[in-house]
Formats: structure tokens, C-alpha cells, sequence
């Protein structure tokens, strides 16, 4: 040790490289230090963003469902050979309304691509004419005398809206589609 510190003092010019020499690593070391945080910085960000997206496309997914099944509820019901008393006193128009609530109050331009939007955009018009229709429907069973005319319009309703709860499932699939492929982008 006595011999490196000797061969140091004898050379002037050492002492200012071995400072220039620690200048450049520890310039390395700060950059390395820099590029590492921005990485963990930036993959902790895009796993919290795909945390976020994912929670957005499950909650529409959630509540599009929520609808079929109340919808397939209200169909399976009007089947039956009671339906004119189920309509007029049993159809939940609050529970419908609720629906749309829950359809509307949800931030669908914040989904994460053009596809999931407008797909979600469909699912919400559809749950809007679905509801618009048994609002009608039910209008028409306690408001309007009861005839062939009247009993005709009920069965051609009830028919358009069993279809629509089938075009309603179609739309989920559309949606679950575009969101399988935002979750993959």
C-alpha cells in the first residue's frame, strides 16, 4: 500500500486523472440511476393503466349483464300464463329505470378504444328502445281497453322484445370482443 501511495506522489498528473476517471463513473452511475427509476416509473404506470381499463371494461360488462338478466327475467314472465297480471302490476318500470341509470351514469367515452366504444354505444341504445318498449307495453296493458286489436300489439311487442334481448347479447359479445383485443393492445 506504502508503495501505491509513493508511485501517486511521485507522478503529479495522477491525481487530477483519478479525479477526471471517478467524474465519469459517477456521471454513468446518476444516468443508469436516471434510466432505471423512468423504466420502473413507466411500467408501474402502464400496470395501474391496465389495472384501470380492465376495471372499466368488467364494471360495462357487469351492468350490460345486469340488463339481460332482468330483461330475460321480465320475458320468461310475460311466457307465462298470467302475463297480462304480471304486466300490469308486477313489471318493476322503477327496476327499468334503475337500469338506464346505471347504463347512462357510466363513462363510456373513457373506454380504452374505438371499438369498445361503439360497441358500448349500441349496447346503451338498445337498452334504452328495450325499456322505452316495455314502458309501452305496460302503458298499453293498463291503460288501453282490452280487445283483439290490444291483445294482438301485446304479443307482437313481447315477440320484438324477446328479439331485442337476443340482439342485447349479441351486442355484449361485440363489446367483450373489442374489449379482449384493448386488453391485448
Amino acid at each position: 500500500m506504502e508503495c501505491v501511495i509513493a508511485w501517486f506522489e511521485a507522478h503529479q498528473g495522477t491525481a487530477s486523472w483519478a479525479q477526471a476517471i471517478g467524474s465519469v463513473v459517477a456521471l454513468v452511475v446518476a444516468i443508469g440511476l436516471a434510466h432505471w427509476q423512468h423504466r420502473e416509473t413507466s411500467e408501474t404506470f402502464k400496470s395501474q393503466r391496465t389495472v384501470g381499463i380492465n376495471q372499466q371494461l368488467e364494471v360495462f360488462r357487469s351492468i350490460a349483464d345486469y340488463a339481460v338478466k332482468r330483461f330475460t327475467e321480465i320475458t320468461d314472465e310475460v311466457n307465462k300464463p298470467t302475463f297480462l297480471l304480471f304486466l300490469c302490476e308486477g313489471l318493476d318500470i322503477d327496476g327499468l329505470k334503475r337500469i338506464l341509470t346505471m347504463i347512462d351514469g357510466f363513462p363510456i367515452y373513457s373506454l380504452p378504444d374505438y371499438k369498445c366504444v361503439e360497441a358500448a354505444v349500441e349496447i346503451q341504445e338498445l337498452v334504452h328502445s328495450i325499456v322505452r318498449d316495455w314502458n309501452e307495453l305496460h302503458v298499453i296493458v293498463t291503460h288501453v281497453p282490452a280487445g283483439e286489436n290490444a291483445s294482438i300489439d301485446i304479443t307482437r311487442r313481447v315477440l320484438l322484445l324477446e328479439g331485442a334481448n337476443t340482439q342485447l347479447r349479441d351486442k355484449i359479445q361485440t363489446f367483450e370482443s373489442a374489449a379482449r383485443f384493448a386488453r391485448n393492445s
